[in-house]
């Protein structure tokens, strides 16, 4: 990115507005629809401006979506019961994930296996910044929810939280680990190519939940 004569403040203010832009577009007529030319004319800047505050459109694509991780971690707060186990909130934040994920496939695939997925908890952080309003209504704990880093590093951190504890190795943990990230990919893969009803996004999240629970008894029983 170059350098710009605005201040941070203004700097924020154009940013924000390519997002919002961009979010439009999506809402409206899915991410294939996003386009330089059409983002840049919904925000009212020029084209060249864009790649003043964005590194490419992949960037500016991931964070015009974090609304919708939001919207997971706020339902994985909402529903947090009392006294609940580590590995209980392992397998409920899996479905949650799962119903979203599955509802909105080619949002999850863009912002988890994307060009700039290794990127999202410093995006999350920058979509922050520039919405304030909507940082507020978030707590601390799902902030930091979503500044936890790619879906497998998110995922390592809750199966280690457990899994020593039920005598798993660090080998068993990484195994596991690997093998639901790359589950949950297939699943995700097979819900792009499918138009899901509600019906079809829990069948196919029980599905991945019997999988994801067949993992974790695998590693419990070695």
């Amino acid at each position: 990115m170059g350098r710009s004569k605005y201040s941070p403040e203004a700097r924020n203010a154009i940013m924000a507005a390519f997002v919002k832009a961009t979010k439009e577009i999506i809402a409206a007529e899915g991410v294939d629809a996003v386009s330089i030319r059409r983002v840049s004319s919904a925000a009212g800047y020029s084209s060249a401006t864009l790649y003043l505050y964005f590194e490419d459109m992949n960037e500016l694509v991931t964070m015009s979506l974090i609304s919708d991780l939001s919207a997971y971690a706020r339902d994985i707060i909402n529903t947090t019961p009392e006294n609940e186990t580590p590995r209980g909130e392992y397998l409920r934040s899996w479905r949650i994930f799962c119903n979203h994920a599955f509802a909105n496939p080619s949002v999850f695939l863009g912002l988890f296996y994307g060009p700039q997925s290794h990127n999202v908890d410093a995006i999350a952080k920058k979509y922050y910044e520039l919405f304030p309003e909507e940082a507020e209504r978030a707590s601390g704990r799902m902030l930091n929810m979503l500044e936890r880093g790619t879906l497998s590093a998110r995922n390592l951190v809750v199966l280690e939280s457990f899994g020593h504890d039920l005598g798993f190795s660090d080998e068993d943990i990484s195994l596991a680990n690997d093998l639901t990230i790359a589950y949950f990919r297939s699943f995700l893969m097979d819900a792009c190519e499918r138009n899901l009803s509600e019906e079809d996004v829990q069948a196919l999240t029980d599905r991945f939940m019997k999988g994801a629970l067949f993992l974790l008894r695998t590693s419990e029983a070695e």
